[in-house]
């Protein structure tokens, strides 16, 4: 009897490791309606090199905003999939989710600074006055 529950624990693992949707990125462009917005989305996501498991996680995203946010981290960082599953609950809001992405992300540089807006140098694009 012992035994007949470790197989049944045992098959119930690739269960919970795969609850992540895995989508093709190329297909997740089918959420736009207007065939406009479906060309910009599938030339985007070529540019992205988005992961599957990522898109999967995307695509429950409500606004079209959100989703973006969310398949833009793709260019700044990585994801594994048993770390991002708990972030595809379907009962999250489109914020919590990227804030469940972005703590589970492997950054390749720092997340503030893809997030922080970019200065210029001011002082070499003043003119004198007297001109």
């Amino acid at each position: 009897m012992k035994s007949l529950k470790t197989i049944a624990a045992i098959s119930l693992v690739p269960l919970m490791v795969l609850a992540i949707e895995s989508v093709k990125p190329e297909t997740i462009c089918d959420r736009f309606v207007n065939s406009d917005d479906q060309k910009f989305c599938q030339k985007k996501i070529q540019k992205l090199n988005a992961d599957s498991y990522l898109s999967g996680i995307c695509q429950k995203q409500f606004d079209d905003d959100a989703f973006w946010d969310c398949m833009e981290l793709s260019q700044v960082a990585s994801f594994d999939p048993k770390k991002i599953d708990h972030c595809s609950v379907t009962e999250m809001g489109d914020q919590q989710r990227i804030a469940c992405l972005k703590a589970e992300a492997k950054f390749s540089t720092s997340p503030q600074a893809q997030f922080q807006p970019f200065e210029k140098d001011t002082q070499s694009l003043r003119k004198p006055a007297n001109q």
